[in-house]
């Protein structure tokens, strides 16, 4: 039986390798900076007045521009900027830059259905990673929601390309026979909880959960996931461990009442503790004749003098 253990809390440790990770500025900037643009953060707006009016030029993601022609000739909105598109080569001796011509084809198009099919071109190519993708229209989408912020330009644009994205990531679907490939190394031993479920059964899933499901975790290595809240951290380890029958997982809650709704969602070969419960079963169980049950604050406030209990709050 495997002991490979996993952790769902991002609970401090010590490990230097854990510390060794993205800083958070580098993680999604652009979809970070468009939500902080949403909510009138003053450095967002400042940031895009520096890009905008001062023409400050900016990366959002490699893409190989040979690789790209062949993406771009299936859009029905192509053909309209071709002969900008010869004239920038001619004028500068260079193919312009793939995130340009996505730029350029966000534009013309007319529909959001339009503008998802460049999300579709984009994505369905193997030159590009569906991250520098993503983060590319959420650029133009911080760009147009600024300009029209400022009514410098109508809704159209942000609202085409926004909405494209949130049709993006919330409308995909997983099957158990597209996430299948994972018990090539796990059937074997024990029956697999594949054997319960049909092949169609769909699992409201994201690009993103579907990637980390199908991550095989290597001995030493540690695996951070950063989401927003609600963005189904929990659903994606509970897939995780379910697609991994043979192996052991130990879940980590901050208090009693996630523990115990963890065990309502967890399969039998994840063991859900507290911290307070593994730090008892480590060390504290040998000072368990000191412990005080049922000590209120209020008790010690009354047991202190008012004098000693002014000390003990402007020391804390």
């Amino acid at each position: 039986m495997a002991s490979s253990t996993s952790s769902s809390s991002s609970t401090p440790t010590s490990d230097s390798s854990f510390r060794q990770r993205p800083r958070p500025r580098k993680f999604i900037p652009w979809k970070k900076k468009y939500f902080l643009l949403k909510n009138r953060d003053l450095s967002a707006e400042d940031e895009m007045i520096e890009l905008l009016d001062r023409k400050r030029s900016f990366r959002v993601g490699f893409i190989s521009t040979k690789s790209c022609k062949n993406i771009w000739e299936g859009h029905c909105k192509f053909p309209l900027i071709v002969t900008f598109l010869e004239t920038l080569t001619n004028n500068s001796k260079e193919e312009p830059s793939p995130w340009s011509v996505v730029a350029l084809l966000t534009l013309v198009c007319q529909t959001v259905y339009e503008v998802q099919e460049i999300v579709n071109c984009l994505t369905r190519s193997s030159s590009c990673l569906v991250h520098d993708v993503l983060e590319c229209f959420y650029c133009l989408a911080s760009i147009f929601y600024y300009l029209e912020s400022q009514h410098r330009i109508g809704s159209g644009l942000h609202y085409r390309v926004f909405y494209s994205l949130y049709l993006y990531e919330n409308a995909f679907e997983a099957t158990c026979a597209s996430i299948g490939s994972v018990f090539d190394q796990n059937a074997t031993g024990q029956q697999s909880m594949m054997r319960y479920r049909s092949s169609t059964d769909k699992l409201q899933l994201t690009h993103e959960q579907v990637r980390i499901i199908k991550h095989d975790v290597k001995a030493g290595e540690i695996i951070k996931i950063v989401a927003f809240a609600g963005t189904g951290k929990t659903t994606t380890l509970v897939e995780y461990t379910k697609m991994r029958p043979m192996e052991k997982f130990l879940n980590v809650a901050y208090n009693k009442s996630i523990q115990q709704h963890a065990l309502t969602l967890f399969p039998s070969n994840v063991e859900s503790r507290t911290i307070h419960s593994l730090a008892f079963r480590s060390v504290g169980y040998r000072y368990k004749h000191k412990l005080a049950f049922g000590l209120r604050i209020s008790s010690i406030m009354n047991a202190l003098s008012g004098q000693m209990w002014v000390s003990a709050r402007e020391t804390s």
